[in-house]
């Protein structure tokens, strides 16, 4: 997936990816390919602050993060630090069974 955006998307400005975790997808070599963009939103029924963390440290230009959850996600001072910068910062916790829309 990371080459494709790569390779077709160069002026890419936002991206939002959707789905149930990030389980086995390099989550950081995605992020550095994307590093760019100006608006992110993650959602995802099992997401952790790591892979959170992973996108923030990568996309230093971003105007705008939302974050939709279900489980895992847990605020700390270092998530926090991160999105110091940002103008438009929000997270949603998602009621897991009825929310998402597969």
């Amino acid at each position: 997936m990371a080459v494709e955006l790569q390779r077709s998307c160069r002026s890419l400005r936002q991206l939002k990816l959707k789905g149930y975790t990030f389980y086995d997808i390099d989550i950081a070599h995605i992020a550095k390919h994307v590093k760019g963009i100006k608006a992110l939103v993650l959602e995802f029924l099992y997401i952790y602050k790591e892979d959170v963390a992973h996108f923030l440290k990568a996309c230093k230009e971003l105007d705008s993060f939302i974050l939709f959850y279900g489980e895992g996600f847990k605020m700390d001072p270092e998530i926090l630090w991160l999105v110091s910068g940002i103008r438009d910062f929000r997270i949603f916790k998602l009621d897991c069974y009825n929310n998402m829309s597969y």
